[in-house]
């Protein structure tokens, strides 16, 4: 976005994303705590079947 200049939503299109402000918040939390806090995950871990039985 920076280097072309398009905005959130052509940003969007372009990647193929229904959500344009999924890159805004992308890009604050890159800009708060770089690359690797993309990589945190978010919400609860999956539940197995075997936790069931």
């Amino acid at each position: 976005m920076k280097r072309t200049g398009s905005s959130v939503t052509e940003t969007a299109l372009q990647f193929g994303l229904t959500n344009p402000p999924m890159i805004t918040a992308w890009k604050k939390t890159f800009l708060a705590g770089g690359a690797e806090a993309l990589d945190r995950l978010k919400g609860q871990p999956p539940v197995s079947d075997k936790a069931k039985i």
